[in-house]
C-alpha cells in the first residue's frame, strides 16, 4: 500500500467562500464541491494500491498534490495532474480497465462521430498491447479527455462574460433611461410648484411623499421612455437566443479575444435606440397598418420640438400601447427589423423622384 501524509481539509465554509470568490477563474480556482468529491476518489484509489509501477516522479507529485489539497489551495488544474501521476502508477492489469473507462467517457464527452474520427488511427488492441504501448495510448487519450474538459470550461467561462457584460449593459441603459426621465418629471414638478418638498409637515412626511411622487413617475413615464427600456430588453433576449443556440451546436461563443465581444456589450443600447427610431417612424406616420400603434402629438397648437415627441407623444389607446411595447421588444429583438425599413424608405425615396422626371420627361 501506498501511504500518503494526510491532513485537516478546509472547513465547508472556507471551501463556499472560495468558491465563490470574485477572482475565481477555471484555470487558477478553487474546485467545486464536485471537483473535490472526485479528487478525494482518485486519493482512496491511489492509498488503496496494492502494488504501484515504479515512477518516483509520479509518486512525488501525486504526494505533493494531496498536501495542497490539505492546505485548501487546490485548482482544477491539479486534479488533472494527479490523475495523470495516478495513471503512471497503474499495473497493466488496471491499466486496461481504465482504458476502456477512458475510452467510454471521452466518447460521452466529444459524441460518436468525434470519438470514431479520433480513434481511427490511434485504437490499439488492449487486450494485446505491450505494457509501453498501453500506457502510451491511456496517457494520449486522458489527455484528450482532459482537453474537452478544459475547452467546456473555457465555454461555460465564455458564456458568463458574455452574460454579465450584456446585463450590465441592459440595466445601465434601462435604469440611465428611467433615471434621466423621473428627473425631468420632478423638476418639472417643482417649477410648477408640485414638489411634495413645499408642503408642511415633518420631514417624515416628506420623504414619504416624494418616494410616492417618485414610484407616480416611475409608473408613468412618457411612452418613449417605455419604448427604450422595451427596445434594449428585446436586444437581451436576443444576445441570450444566440448564446444558446451556439452552445447547443458546440462551438465556442464570442472568444474573450475578439474584439467582438465590445459590439456583444453594446447590443442592448443599440437595441434601445432602434425602438426609438421605430417610435419615430409610427409617430411620422411611416409605419402604418392595423397591426401598429397609433401615436398621437400634443393637441395644443405651438412650436413643436424633440421633447414634445420624447415627452408628450402616447399610443393613442391602451391596446395601442400594448402593440407599442411589443414593436419596441421587436425592434431591439430583431437586429434588421428597423435597418430593413429604413432601407425600403431610402429606395422608395430614390425611386419617387426618378418616376417624377420621367413624368416630365413624357409630357
Amino acid at each position: 500500500m501506498i501511504n500518503a501524509t494526510t491532513q485537516t481539509s478546509p472547513t465547508p465554509i472556507l471551501r463556499v467562500w472560495r468558491y465563490f470568490a470574485w477572482h475565481r477563474l477555471w484555470s487558477m480556482s478553487d474546485l467545486s464541491p464536485a471537483g473535490y468529491s472526485y479528487f478525494k476518489e482518485l486519493v482512496a484509489e491511489y492509498e488503496t494500491l496494492a502494488q504501484a509501477a515504479v515512477n518516483p516522479q509520479a509518486s512525488a507529485l501525486a504526494a505533493s498534490l494531496i498536501e495542497k489539497e490539505a492546505a485548501g489551495y487546490l485548482t482544477a488544474n491539479d486534479v488533472r495532474a494527479f490523475e495523470t501521476a495516478l495513471l503512471a502508477l497503474l499495473l497493466p492489469f488496471d491499466l486496461r480497465r481504465r482504458a476502456i473507462a477512458l475510452a467510454d467517457e471521452y466518447r460521452d464527452r466529444v459524441g460518436p462521430a468525434r470519438y470514431e474520427a479520433h480513434m481511427k488511427s490511434r485504437a490499439i488492441e488492449v487486450a494485446t498491447a505491450t505494457d509501453d504501448d498501453l500506457r502510451a495510448y491511456v496517457r494520449e487519450l486522458l489527455r484528450e479527455v482532459h482537453r474537452s474538459e478544459i475547452s467546456a470550461t473555457a465555454k461555460e467561462e465564455q458564456f458568463s462574460e458574455v452574460f454579465r457584460c450584456v446585463l450590465k449593459t441592459t440595466l445601465l441603459v434601462t435604469t440611465s433611461v428611467a433615471v434621466i426621465t423621473v428627473s425631468f418629471m420632478v423638476a418639472g414638478q417643482a417649477a410648477e410648484g408640485g414638489s411634495p418638498i413645499a408642503s408642511s409637515g415633518s420631514l417624515a412626511d416628506s420623504v414619504r411623499l416624494w418616494l410616492i411622487a417618485l414610484a407616480y413617475d416611475v409608473a408613468y413615464m412618457p411612452h418613449a421612455s417605455y419604448v427604450i427600456i422595451f427596445g434594449a430588453l428585446g436586444a437581451f433576449v436576443s444576445v441570450m437566443q444566440r448564446l444558446q443556440s451556439t452552445a447547443r451546436e458546440g462551438s465556442l461563443v464570442y472568444p474573450l479575444s475578439n474584439p467582438g465581444l465590445i459590439s456583444v456589450k453594446l447590443v442592448p443600447l443599440i437595441g434601445g435606440v432602434a425602438a426609438f427610431i421605430f417610435f419615430v417612424m409610427l409617430a411620422a406616420e411611416v409605419v402604418q397598418g392595423e397591426l401598429f400603434p397609433k401615436i398621437i402629438w400634443p393637441e395644443y397648437q405651438k412650436w413643436l420640438t424633440l421633447g414634445n415627441l420624447i415627452g408628450e407623444s402616447y399610443a393613442s389607446t391602451k391596446v395601442d400601447f400594448a402593440k407599442l411595447m411589443i414593436w419596441s421588444f421587436l425592434a431591439g429583438f430583431s437586429e434588421r427589423l428597423v435597418p430593413d425599413i429604413l432601407t425600403r424608405l431610402s429606395a422608395a425615396a430614390g425611386r419617387e423622384p426618378t418616376e417624377a422626371r420621367s413624368d416630365v420627361a413624357r409630357q
